[in-house]
């Protein structure tokens, strides 16, 4: 009886450390389990909210309304057109645009348009009236003030910038960043191209907008810079001269020759006489699309094969 007893007490003595093993164990694996699934996962950086445009944009824009032509013809050059559904009436470019609903100007809005199409944003370079902005109040589209630029270091910020909008902090930092450099790249190409010339830089030349008013290109505009571009010494950068007198006029292409002809102010310069004049691309230059880069350079070699000014009498 005792010994019984005694193996009975041995046995017993015996399972406790395994009872207490088994615990520890698994408690142990418990513990283990806790400790994984509290360890942070590897960051990743979100695209969304993204600081751009003075003002903070909490996601992806999926449907936009430009109320600007240089702003639609920036979605659609750098692949976002897919995001524009609604489009302003002046919006004549690229063609694919064209079927967009119209929805009026920054000057007038359509409302009802914009209502329908519901748009998570409006985008305009042209700030809108106070009463639009009331009007928007009522709505959850929100709108983004994207200035035009008057330099080409403002250009390609804003090339950027579209991109960070549209693609967010990542994504669209790198597509950004490349685009710009790119199209730097080609008008840097430009530049020294232009240099080549032997007359480069030697003429005098006025970029005429409105001959009625007048309005010419002057300092502090991307226009001037346009000019410095294409080897021309701007002959309104201060200011327009009361007689001005320049050895090549460029005139937009909104306009026509005869309007120069007409005019009190443009009509008795030798330019316009012995008609050292150059039509230009006016809007797609104000536009500031890269189409811009390309015709550009077309108007370098328009320049540069002027007979009547290569072989003129040089300033």
């Amino acid at each position: 009886m005792k010994n019984s007893l005694i193996c009975v007490l041995l046995a017993l003595v015996l399972l406790v450390p395994l009872f207490s093993g088994c615990q520890r164990s698994s408690s142990s694996s418990s513990q283990s389990s806790q400790s994984s699934d509290s360890q942070p996962s590897q960051p990743v950086q979100p695209e969304y909210p993204v600081e751009v445009f003075g003002m903070e944009i909490e996601q992806q824009p999926g449907k936009v309304v430009s109320l600007s032509p240089s702003l639609t013809e920036l979605l659609c050059a750098f692949g976002y057109e897919k995001q524009l559904c609604g489009i302003s009436d002046y919006c004549d470019f690229p063609e694919s645009v064209l079927e967009l609903e119209r929805c009026g100007s920054a000057f007038h809005p359509d409302w009802d348009a914009i209502s329908r199409l519901q748009p998570e944003y409006i985008i305009t370079a042209t700030p809108l009236q106070q009463e639009d902005f009331q009007q928007l109040q009522q709505t959850d589209t929100k709108v983004i003030e994207i200035a035009a630029p008057t330099s080409f270091e403002e250009l390609f910020s804003l090339y950027h910038d579209i991109c960070v909008l549209m693609d967010g902090a990542v994504s669209g930092e790198n597509t950004g960043t490349l685009l710009a450099q790119g199209y730097q790249q080609q008008l840097e190409a430009l530049r020294e191209k232009v240099a080549q010339e032997p007359t480069a830089q030697q003429y005098t030349a006025l970029l005429i907008i409105d001959p009625e008013v007048p309005i010419v290109a002057q300092g502090g505009s991307i226009y001037h810079e346009i000019l410095s571009v294409l080897g021309l010494q701007n002959l309104a950068e201060d200011n327009l001269p009361e007689q001005p007198s320049p050895d090549l006029v460029l005139y937009a292409d909104t306009i026509s020759l005869q309007e120069l002809t007409d005019s009190p102010i443009f009509s008795q310069m030798e330019a316009v006489t012995q008609q050292r004049t150059i039509s230009v691309p006016l809007s797609a230059w104000e536009r500031c699309s890269p189409r811009m880069f390309d015709l550009l350079d077309i108007t370098a070699n328009q320049i540069y094969t002027m007979e009547n000014l290569s072989s003129g009498d040089e300033p």
